[in-house]
């Protein structure tokens, strides 16, 4: 046999035990892999749960300003006040019609719809905030009749942590209209919407589990609502109570 012959005999042998070679891992290289997996399984979790819990956040949000500017354009349609009040700690609200459809509306007396009473050329306008109670046309107390709309929940994880609705004088003329609750340790003040347009001037602060909270603030005068960017309830710097906690029934 040829020198060339033993070395192209050598070669196939050689290529023959590489094949029939079995490589395997050590117990320490099984472990490192393992903890690597791990380690960016959690990360991987821990970043879609913050995604997820934002856009159910953002959602929530949504569902509420949706809500309101439901309320207020069947406020003007059907001529008639319409309730809006939340749990705290909980996903649930609920929304009450209270007046009966023969109320138009006319709750407003043509001569205060005025920007400025000192000018009687002054563009008229609503101006709750700056009204008293001969302002207003006040139909008969036995005739508030709220009657619970159905509403859906909340997103999943998220819930109502604070509201705070400023002091209106229509406001007060419908508390206790037969036995009528107006909230309670529970239940958030109510959030009105009446046939004019105008609303109740109210905050509101959405937060889901993360401790993630959005606010949503109600002007009066225009019924248009802003919301905020979302944040962080440490870092919250606004008048609502953001520690509220989720309720667990």
């Amino acid at each position: 046999m040829t020198p060339v012959q033993h070395l192209v005999k050598a070669k196939k042998m050689k290529e023959k035990r590489d094949r029939n070679q079995i490589f395997a891992l050590t117990l320490i290289e099984l472990m490192l892999v393992l903890a690597i997996m791990t380690i960016i399984a959690a990360l991987t979790l821990q970043f879609s749960t913050g995604v997820l819990g934002n856009y159910r956040l953002r959602q929530a949000s949504d569902d509420v300003r949706a809500e309101w500017g439901r309320l207020r354009s069947k406020a003007m349609q059907d001529g008639q006040i319409y309730c809006f009040r939340c749990k705290f700690g909980s996903d649930q609200f609920r929304v009450d019609r209270l007046l009966d459809p023969h109320f138009s509306a006319g709750f407003l007396k043509p001569d205060s719809r005025m920007s400025n009473p000192n000018d009687p050329n002054a563009e008229k306008t609503v101006d709750p905030d700056n009204l008293a109670q001969e302002d207003y046309f006040f139909p008969d107390p036995e005739s508030v009749l709220p009657t619970m709309i159905p509403t859906e929940p909340l997103p999943k994880d998220c819930f109502f942590a604070d509201v705070y609705v400023k002091p209106d004088i229509r406001e007060r003329y419908y508390q206790g209209t037969n036995n009528y609750s107006f909230g309670g340790a529970d239940w958030s003040n109510p959030i009105l919407f009446y046939p004019d347009g105008s609303t109740s001037t109210a905050t509101l602060l959405v937060k889901n589990i993360q401790g993630k909270c959005i606010e949503l603030y109600l002007r009066g005068l225009t019924g248009t609502t802003n919301v905020s960017d979302i944040g962080n309830e440490t870092t919250y710097q606004g008048q609502l109570n953001a520690s509220t906690v989720k309720n667990n029934y």
